[in-house]
């Protein structure tokens, strides 16, 4: 599953719940989750790095990598550190 569509699917069904001593026992395993899915992008970073941007010779192939590379990193950011609500 895509870490974006499974985050969005946890956090829906955080929001679902009205216990908040449900939602204490939940917050952990979506945090958990979240820091999964971080390292499995910046493993992904890494390697459109290496792999994408460093040995292109097309401007533009180079130019979508590097804003793929981006893109990721903000992913990451956010899985990182990811807020929910009370």
């Amino acid at each position: 599953m895509l870490p974006d569509l499974f985050m969005r699917w946890l956090v829906d069904i955080y929001q679902l719940i009205s216990s908040s001593a449900d939602r204490a026992r939940v917050r952990p395993i979506i945090f958990e989750s979240c820091q999964f899915y971080a390292k499995d992008l910046t493993v992904l970073v890494d390697e459109v790095q290496e792999v994408g941007v460093a040995y292109t010779k097309v401007p533009g192939m180079a130019l979508s990598g590097s804003k793929l590379r981006d893109e990721l990193r903000q992913l990451a950011t956010l899985f990182e550190h990811p807020e929910l609500p009370n």
